[in-house]
């Protein structure tokens, strides 16, 4: 980010505003490579988080998955046991009852859209 001068060596280039203050160009870059870098790195710890979180959600999913088809007692059904202890865990864990509640009931509510209609996998 500079001027190369006639000598072969380089001149900063600077920028005056118009009240006065300048700053050099240089530094302004400085800044903006060490912001960028900084979204990255801040970017890819947000996207580890949600790698985390869905790999949670499926190794549970799995689980729960070969419980139902290893379950010794058809008529008490894995899924409303696996809920019920799901969300008392959750409450163990200081989630609120508020919270539990309100997501279970969302995503009620969101798997038709994900689900297409579809009442299983086909």
């Amino acid at each position: 980010m500079a001027k190369k001068m006639p000598s072969g060596g380089f001149q900063p280039l600077f920028c005056r505003l118009s009240r006065g203050i300048g700053f050099l160009i240089v530094d302004v870059a400085s800044w903006w490579h060490h912001s960028l870098m900084n979204n990255e790195y801040q970017q890819a710890k947000r996207d580890d988080w949600q790698t985390a979180l869905y790999e949670a959600s499926y190794r549970y999913s799995l689980a729960m998955n070969e419980l139902h088809k290893t379950n010794p007692w058809p008529d008490n059904p894995v899924l409303a046991q696996a809920i019920n202890t799901l969300a008392t865990e959750l409450w163990d864990r200081s989630f609120s009852v508020t919270e539990i509640t309100s997501a279970f009931r969302e995503a009620a509510a969101d798997l038709p859209r994900y689900a297409a209609g579809d009442e299983v996998r086909p």
